[in-house]
C-alpha cells in the first residue's frame, strides 16, 4: 500500500470519526434530555449506565485508530520521500483523536449525573448490579477486540519488516559469513524492537481500559457493597410470634419468630428472654407478662441478601430476629441465626426456592463417610446442611472401594428437616456372605471388567439373576 493510499485511509477514517462525533453530540443532548426528564430512579440509572457504556465503547475505538494510525505513521516515516504526506496524515490523526476526546469529555458531565447505587428497593439494587456487571463484561470484551486488531495491524508492519530484513542482497563488500551476521543481528533487533512496540500497545490499551471503566467498577463496587451489607426489616402483620410458656424458677420467657411474608420464607426462630439479666427481674416479669396479656408483643425480622455469582443466583439471609414491647419501644429478646432462607434467580425475587434442612448420620463405630449430593462432595459424616428444596441424589461413600457405598434419592421441601442414617456396607470376603447374598469363593481384589467376587448361588439361578457388579457361577 502507498503512503498516498494511506493518507486516502486516514481522511477517509477522520470523515468518518466527524460523523461518529456529530452523531454522538445528538445522543449526548438526547440523553440529557432523557436524564433530565426521567422521574423513575430505575430509568435515570438505567440511561446514566447506557450513557458510561457507550462512553467507554467509543474510547476503546478512538484507542484502536490511535493504533492503526501510528502504524501508518511509522510505515510513512520509512519513506523519506512522502514526509509532506506522512505530516499530512499526522494531522489529521491528531485532530480525529481530539474529536474524540471532546465527545469523551462531554459523555463525562454526564457520567457525573449518575445516582448512587444505593436503593431502599431490593430489586432496584440488585439490577444495578447485575447491569453493571454485564455492561463491565461487555466493555472488557470492545477493549480486547480492538487490542486484538490493533495488535495484529502492528505485528504485519513488523512482518513486512522482517521480510525487507530477510530478503535482502549482501553488499559488495561483505562476505557470506559477514552478511549472515549482519542479517541475524538486523534480526534480533528487528524481534526486540518487536517485543517492546507490542508490549507497549498492551500497556496503554490497558491503561485505557483501566482508565475508561474506572467510573463504572467504582459503581459496581459500591453497588456490591451496598447489597452485601444493605439490611432490611420486615416487621407487622408480615411478622409472626408465638409466645411460649415462661418458666418461673429459669425466669426465662421464649417466643417464636416466623415470617408470614412469602418473598421471605424463613424457618421459626426461637428466641428467649433472660428476665435473670434484668435490674429488676420482678419488675421484668410483671412488665413483660402484662405487654403479654395485652397484645402489646410484635416480632421484626432483619434480612439480607448474598450474592451467589458462581451460581447465578442471590440468598435470603435472616440477619437477626427481635421480640419489641410496642408499649416502651424495648427490645424483649434477641438473636442472630445468621440463616439463609431461601435462593432466587434476578428478576424472581417474588419466587424464591425455600431451604430445608438435611442431616446424614452414620454410626461412630463405622467411620467417617464421604458425602456426595448430585455428584458434588457435600461433607462428611456427621453432615448437616441448609438446602434448597428439590429431589437429590444422596451418597455415602468409606473409601475407594465401589462396593462401600450407600445411594439413595430424597425429595426434599422446603421448611423440613430430613434426616437421613447411612450405615456402614458389610466387609465382603472370600467364604462369606455376597453382595447377592451368596457364597463367595473368589476374590479378584478389585472391580475390573464390571465385576470382582464369584458367588455360589443358594438357589437355582436358571429363572435368571441381573444384578450390576458380580458374576454368577452354578455349582
Amino acid at each position: 500500500v502507498s503512503p498516498d493510499e494511506l493518507a486516502v485511509r486516514v481522511r477517509k477514517a477522520l470523515e468518518a470519526g466527524r460523523a461518529e462525533v456529530a452523531r454522538l453530540e445528538r445522543e449526548l443532548a438526547e440523553r440529557q434530555a432523557l436524564i433530565d426528564a426521567a422521574r423513575d430512579a430505575r430509568e435515570k440509572q438505567s440511561l446514566e449506565v447506557e450513557q458510561q457504556r457507550q462512553q467507554a465503547l467509543a474510547t476503546a475505538r478512538r484507542i484502536e485508530n490511535e493504533n492503526l494510525a501510528r502504524e501508518a505513521d511509522r510505515r510513512r516515516r520509512e519513506a523519506d520521500e512522502k514526509a509532506a504526506a506522512l505530516k499530512i496524515a499526522a494531522d489529521r490523526s491528531r485532530r480525529q483523536s481530539e474529536l474524540v476526546e471532546i465527545a469523551a469529555t462531554r459523555r463525562a458531565e454526564l457520567e457525573r449525573l449518575a445516582e448512587s447505587a444505593a436503593s431502599d428497593n431490593p430489586d432496584i439494587l440488585i439490577e444495578t448490579v447485575e447491569r453493571l456487571e454485564v455492561v463491565l463484561r461487555e466493555v472488557d470484551k470492545q477493549f480486547a477486540d480492538a487490542l486484538q486488531r490493533s495488535l495484529s495491524a502492528a505485528d504485519e508492519g513488523w512482518a513486512l519488516r522482517l521480510i525487507a530484513v530477510e530478503t535482502q542482497k549482501p553488499d559488495i563488500t561483505e562476505t557470506d559469513r559477514e552478511f549472515k551476521a549482519r542479517v541475524h543481528k538486523e534480526r534480533d533487533a528487528l524481534g526486540a524492537d518487536r517485543r517492546a512496540d507490542l508490549e507497549n500497545i498492551r500497556r496503554e490499551a490497558e491503561a485505557e481500559r483501566t482508565a475508561q471503566t474506572r467510573a463504572l467498577r467504582g459503581q459496581f463496587d459500591s453497588a456490591l457493597r451496598t447489597l452485601k451489607t444493605k439490611v432490611w426489616i420486615v416487621k407487622g402483620s408480615a411478622v409472626s410470634l408465638e409466645v411460649g410458656d415462661f418458666d418461673r424458677n429459669a425466669r426465662i420467657w421464649p417466643f417464636t419468630v416466623g415470617s408470614r411474608d412469602p418473598v421471605l420464607p424463613m424457618t421459626p426462630v426461637t428466641v428467649t428472654a433472660d428476665l435473670n439479666r434484668t435490674p429488676d427481674p420482678r419488675a421484668a416479669i410483671f412488665a413483660l407478662d402484662t405487654a403479654v396479656k395485652a397484645g402489646a408483643l410484635t416480632g421484626e425480622v432483619d434480612w439480607g441478601i448474598t450474592r451467589d455469582a458462581e451460581n447465578s443466583r442471590f440468598g435470603v439471609d435472616i440477619r437477626a430476629v427481635r421480640v419489641r414491647n410496642l408499649t416502651t419501644e424495648d427490645v424483649v429478646a434477641e438473636a442472630r441465626p445468621n440463616q439463609r432462607a431461601a435462593y432466587f434467580t434476578a428478576g424472581r425475587r417474588a419466587s424464591p426456592t425455600g431451604l430445608a434442612t438435611l442431616i446424614v448420620t452414620s454410626r461412630t463405630e463405622d467411620g467417617v463417610g464421604e458425602v456426595l449430593l448430585n455428584g458434588s462432595r457435600a461433607g462428611t459424616t456427621p453432615y448437616t446442611a441448609r438446602v434448597p428444596e428439590g429431589s437429590y441424589a444422596l451418597e455415602v461413600r468409606w473409601g475407594d472401594d465401589p462396593y462401600k457405598v450407600r445411594s439413595q434419592n430424597i425429595q426434599i421441601k422446603g421448611g423440613e428437616i430430613v434426616e437421613v442414617s447411612s450405615l456402614f456396607p458389610p466387609s465382603y470376603r472370600v467364604h462369606g456372605k455376597g453382595p447377592a447374598g451368596g457364597l463367595i469363593f473368589f476374590d479378584k481384589g478389585s472391580v475390573s471388567n464390571g465385576w470382582r467376587y464369584l458367588e455360589a448361588a443358594p438357589l437355582d439361578t436358571h429363572l435368571g439373576i441381573h444384578l450390576s457388579g458380580i458374576k454368577y457361577w452354578r455349582l
